[in-house]
């Protein structure tokens, strides 16, 4: 197969459907092979729907010599971390693409391979989407549908005054792993195995779908948002719709050893990375205290880590969020995260 030449010179956008998506949507009735205007999905009369989306654009959220499976994987991952962070169960994905022009049709198999292996992971179907050619770079918009019980969906707005605030995982990962694939960063690069780790953990993002079921289904979180701008800006939105303020501890903020080993000498990158880097997909949650041990019980192999506490409101709490440093003092801000369009 001559993989040079650009794929709409060889195949058109039915053609292309045909062969590389309509297997994904193979395990949908609704979808109806794609071969309609929309599709026919139903969920149980005691559910809810739960829909999201969500965009990436070549050299804004992935660089342009990016692997097409790595593409699909972060793709797909921001979208179902989204429906982690309201505790919703994934169903079914709408996928639109952009393709360059002078795309070959090499990078649509491996795009579309990666794409269906993490959709067999997690448990979603494709049911429709739509694809187009551009004279600029790729664009992957997908629209993530899932279903939770009635009244059970975790929101950004009911943290309290005297909840906890907890994390998952660990924090800073992937964006320390983009700043070693973009030599932003120096490292021991002798140390393969911590840097494949940060760069994989800005690859492939793990939506944490168990544990926004758990903490739904147990009535445990009394707001929740995924880490996708930084955790500073991400519980700055939360503090906003919940009209509080929040006090963290740069201490109880969680590395991974892989963050420790490689940035043993230059900790500051990686707090940095870890407060407002971003991309982690981690989930933020808030809890009262008496749902401690219930969080301790949860099971789980992933760590959740107590990072600090919501406040009352006031106006001097202009930014909502409060740092306080390994000495005890409330450290200076600079960078919260990041914000589109600013």
């Amino acid at each position: 197969m001559d993989t040079k030449k650009p794929f709409a010179s060889k195949i058109g956008e039915f053609d292309l459907i045909a062969k590389y998506f309509a297997p994904l949507a193979a395990k949908c009735d609704g979808a109806l092979s794609l071969l309609d205007d929309g599709a026919v999905l139903d969920i149980p009369t005691d559910e809810s729907v739960v829909v999201t989306a969500d965009c990436l654009l070549e050299g804004v959220h992935f660089l342009s010599d990016t692997s097409p499976k790595y593409i699909a994987t972060r793709a797909l991952g921001a979208n179902l971390s989204d429906l982690a962070a309201m505790g919703a169960i994934p169903r079914w994905i709408f996928l639109s693409l952009q393709l360059p022009t002078n795309q070959n049709e090499q990078w649509v198999s491996q795009f579309a391979t990666a794409l269906g292996q993490m959709m067999e992971e997690y448990g979603v179907s494709l049911a429709g989407g739509d694809t187009v050619s551009t004279t600029g770079g790729a664009g992957i918009t997908i629209t993530a549908i899932g279903s939770i019980k009635k009244g059970s969906a975790l929101k950004r707005s009911g943290a309290k005054p005297g909840d906890e605030i907890w994390v998952s995982g660990t924090l800073g990962d992937a964006d320390l792993g983009l700043g070693l694939l973009k030599k932003i960063h120096s490292a021991n690069s002798k140390d393969n195995e911590s840097v494949n780790y940060l760069i994989n953990r800005h690859y492939c993002p793990e939506p944490r779908i168990k544990l926004g079921k758990m903490l739904s289904q147990n009535a445990i979180a009394s707001a929740c948002i995924d880490i996708s701008d930084g955790l500073l800006a991400d519980l700055g939105h939360i503090c906003t719709a919940s009209n509080v303020c929040a006090t963290i501890n740069l201490g109880d903020i969680p590395l991974s050893n892989a963050a420790k080993k490689l940035f043993a000498g230059n900790m500051d990158t990686a707090q940095k990375s870890a407060l407002s880097g971003g991309d982690d997909y981690e989930l933020l949650f808030c809890s009262s205290p008496k749902n401690s041990e219930k969080i301790a019980n949860l099971e789980t192999k992933l760590p959740l880590c107590k990072i600090g506490i919501i406040g009352e409101k006031s106006s001097s709490d202009a930014q909502g969020v409060k740092l306080i440093g390994l000495d005890g003092n409330e450290m200076t801000i600079q960078n919260r995260g990041w914000e589109h369009l600013k």
